[in-house]
C-alpha cells in the first residue's frame, strides 16, 4: 500500500472550505431571517443582532483570507513545483470565492441599511406606551447610535471590499 502523506496546503483548503460554508450559512439563513425581521413592527434589538452577525461574519471572511494567503506558503514547502502550481491554483479559486461571497455580504448589508431607513421613514420603529388604560404610538425613529451602526456597516463592507482586492 502507498500512503502518501497529505500535503499541508490541503488542509488550510479544507480549513478555509469549512470557512466558506459557514459564511454561507449564516448569510442564508441567520441574515435573511434579521432582514426580514426588520420589517416588524415593534421588533427591539434586530439592529444589534444585525452588528453581532455583521461581526461574525466579518471575522470569518478575515481569517479565510489569512488562510487562503498561507496556501501558497505551505505549498512551497514541499519544494515539488507541480504542488506549488496546484496549490496556487486553488489559492486563486478560494480568493475568487470569498470575493463573491463579500459582494453578496456587502449587498445584504445595503438591503439592511434600506430597509432601516425605510423603516424610519414609515415610523415603523414604534414603541407602545400605557397611559391611563389608552395605548399611544411613539415614534422613536432612529438614535444616533443606530445611525453610527448603519454607517459602522457600510464602511466594514467598504473595508472588507478592499481587503479582498
Amino acid at each position: 500500500i502507498n500512503m502518501q502523506m497529505v500535503p499541508g496546503w490541503s488542509v488550510v483548503r479544507d480549513e478555509v472550505g469549512h470557512d466558506i460554508e459557514k459564511i454561507k450559512h449564516l448569510l442564508d439563513v441567520k441574515y435573511e431571517g434579521l432582514l426580514t425581521r426588520l420589517n416588524s413592527i415593534a421588533d427591539d434589538g434586530v439592529e444589534q443582532q444585525i452588528e453581532i452577525l455583521t461581526g461574525e461574519v466579518t471575522q470569518l471572511f478575515r481569517t479565510a483570507n489569512k488562510k487562503t494567503r498561507r496556501l501558497t506558503a505551505e505549498a512551497e514547502i514541499s519544494r515539488d513545483n507541480e504542488t506549488a502550481q496546484i496549490a496556487h491554483n486553488v489559492q486563486n479559486l478560494l480568493a475568487n470565492q470569498l470575493s463573491a461571497l463579500s459582494l453578496e455580504f456587502k449587498k445584504k448589508q445595503k438591503e439592511c441599511i434600506r430597509r432601516m431607513k425605510k423603516r424610519e421613514s414609515q415610523g415603523r420603529y414604534e414603541e407602545e406606551i400605557d397611559t391611563d388604560d389608552s395605548v399611544e404610538l411613539l415614534d422613536q425613529g432612529f438614535s444616533q447610535q443606530q445611525l453610527a451602526q448603519v454607517e459602522s456597516f457600510d464602511v466594514r463592507a467598504s473595508t472588507r471590499e478592499r481587503e479582498l482586492k
